[in-house]
């Protein structure tokens, strides 16, 4: 018999980010490569989406397409590997869990239910993940730079349920993205919006507050 499951979005729902911090590091690595710092970080930021499918390849080749972009050349391997190192480390140490997510996990663990990070990603949110040790509280991650699949397409909802053999009907996606919860609700799967901020007005979705209230609310 296929289990109950719950599908959680990451950035905003499970964890912060420090924007300043991480835009910072960009333009830095601009510095470095003696490039426009300004176009590196909208570089960074532009290509978002196809950074999030794993279109611009490796670390090292996704900078290298970003210095092109901006200065029409490349730099050296060295440099290169710093702006790696700059981006990687800005990630791991400018991300953090909320206080009330490790405690909701294991609530929702003990309630019997699978656990699954699904998260619209590029390369650097596997360090986070090792970082912020989520993979010890959760039954599998799902990051779309892996798996070439992004919300709110829902075969990557469909994949993660699989993987953990969950019945779409016995489970929710709790996710501060409207789009992404419409397709989960398609699916036929309970939706949570994630609302830390109280900012939503007239939600589609009932909306909780942190994820101690969707813990509740799933039980």
């Amino acid at each position: 018999m296929t289990g109950a499951a719950v599908l959680l979005d990451l950035y905003d729902t499970l964890a912060g980010a420090d924007s300043a911090l991480i835009a910072a590091a960009r333009r830095r690595g601009g510095e470095l490569a003696g490039v426009d710092p300004d176009c590196m970080y909208e570089e960074w930021r532009s290509t978002v989406d196809a950074r999030s499918v794993g279109g611009l390849g490796s670390p090292r080749e996704e900078v290298r397409h970003l210095l092109g972009a901006c200065a029409g050349h490349s730099a050296d391997d060295g440099v290169v590997d710093e702006i790696v190192r700059l981006e990687a480390a800005s990630w791991r140490t400018g991300v953090w869990l909320y206080d009330d997510v490790v405690p909701a996990l294991e609530a929702l663990r003990r309630d019997g239910r699978r656990l699954a990070v699904v998260s619209n990603c590029s390369w650097q949110t596997a360090g986070v993940v090792e970082a912020t040790g989520l993979a010890g509280h959760v039954d599998l991650v799902v990051l779309s730079f892996e798996v070439g699949l992004l919300k709110p397409d829902p075969a990557i909802l469909r994949l993660a349920l699989e993987r953990l053999d969950a019945d779409p009907a016995r489970s929710a996606l709790v996710d501060d993205s409207t789009a992404n919860l419409d397709a989960a609700r398609a699916l036929g799967m309970k939706t949570l919006l994630m609302d830390r901020r109280a900012a939503a007005a007239a939600p589609a979705h009932a909306a909780v507050r942190d994820l101690a209230g969707a813990a509740a609310a799933l039980r």
